[in-house]
């Protein structure tokens, strides 16, 4: 699963000091390349925005992934009334069904943009 993550080029990898609960603030999280790391998070680009940047298709894709998938990701808010979408890696990796399913859709908005 890990390569497949690792194919997903609108993604930013962060780590977070602490494992997140359902929504954070962006401040919570920073970048990193360690893909081994605990309480590692991948942001997805196509899904966040604010006041002064992001499209509506992002706001679209934020929307839709956030009622379907609430349960599985963490809810990234911020400054300028950011928004965003982060999941976890470790997550992805357990290759449950749903983790798989969330995977498709990554794969498939790659596609889209």
């Amino acid at each position: 699963m890990i390569d497949k993550i690792k194919t997903l080029r609108s993604i930013d990898l962060y780590v977070a000091d602490h494992e997140l609960d359902d929504s954070a603030h962006f401040s919570d999280l920073s970048p990193t390349k360690d893909w081994e790391q605990d309480n590692c998070y991948i942001v997805l680009n196509y899904m966040q925005g604010s006041d002064y940047g992001g499209s509506t298709a992002a706001m679209a894709n934020y929307r839709v992934f956030v009622e379907e998938f609430e349960d599985y990701c963490v809810i990234l808010s911020g400054i300028y009334n950011s928004y965003g979408i982060a999941i976890s890696v470790n997550w992805l990796m357990k290759n449950s069904k749903m983790a798989q399913e969330v995977m498709e859709l990554l794969i498939a908005l790659e596609d889209y943009f």
